[in-house]
């Protein structure tokens, strides 16, 4: 098993201000023979006819010594969960966390395109006040 993100705990206590309740952390699957963890499951409940709201969240801090390679980390982690997920028929939607200071620092970098056109789903959160700044639910543009 992979260590916990630096910010990992000021995550969790910000997804818990929201209402969520951590199902799992981490969430163990496995693929094939390879065990894998995605940092947090979690889920809460929504309006009774609707039920529960579940959601895989992968929590990165970007703080290593270059944005590009844990971009290149982030999404390649991602899109391999997304895989299993979907893979298993694990009903859950996946999100990448990550520090709103970083997102917003970034965000006029032409790569950030990434997160929108591979549906990579965002929580952006502050890290100091550990509370979540944002949800970014991107739109399926595959036709």
């Amino acid at each position: 098993m992979s260590a916990k993100d630096k910010y990992h705990e000021a995550f969790k206590t910000a997804l818990e201000k929201e209402g969520w309740t951590v199902m799992n952390d981490p969430l163990s699957l496995k693929s094939g023979t390879i065990p894998v963890y995605i940092d947090l499951e979690a889920e809460r409940i929504i309006a009774a006819e609707r039920g529960n709201e579940k959601i895989a969240i992968e929590i990165k801090s970007f703080g290593g010594p270059s944005f590009i390679t844990d971009l290149y980390m982030a999404v390649g982690k991602y899109i391999c969960y997304r895989v299993i997920l979907e893979e298993k028929k694990y009903d859950r939607l996946l999100y990448l966390a990550m520090p709103n200071k970083v997102y917003q620092e970034n965000e006029e970098e032409p790569v950030l395109k990434t997160f929108k056109r591979e549906q990579i789903h965002l929580i952006l959160f502050d890290e100091k006040a550990k509370i979540v700044k944002q949800w970014i639910k991107q739109k399926n543009t595959n036709p």
